[in-house]
């Protein structure tokens, strides 16, 4: 009920308020509901309640959210330069090869 309460408070916030409000909501909500981060706060948990038998509260998952995000953002660029790199090593063993692009396509699709 109290939480209903919250909620409908909530809604009679004036204009600009509410609509900030509801953007900070829905961001919360889609990491919530962020399959990798739920399961990066369930594997975090778990290492947290082994060592201190205290899991995390929701203010802490927040402190969390940031980290995640620098975290992905730096797989996917990594991620990125690694396909990069495979490229260009593809390129020069098929230059070494002397294959034609014929031969390439076949590299690649089988």
């Amino acid at each position: 009920m109290r939480k209903l309460t919250k909620i409908s408070g909530f809604l009679n916030l004036p204009g600009i308020i509410q609509k900030v409000a509801a953007c900070f909501f829905c961001k919360v909500a889609t990491f919530w509901n962020n399959p990798q981060f739920v399961g990066f706060i369930a594997g975090l948990n778990k290492e947290i309640k082994s060592s201190t038998g205290l899991p995390l509260t929701k203010k802490d998952e927040f402190a969390w959210i940031d980290l995640f995000e620098e975290s992905k953002a730096q797989v996917k660029t990594l991620k990125l330069q690694i396909d990069e790199k495979e490229k260009e090593l593809d390129m020069m063993v098929f230059k070494l090869y002397h294959l034609n692009d014929v031969e390439i396509e076949i590299v690649y699709n089988s």
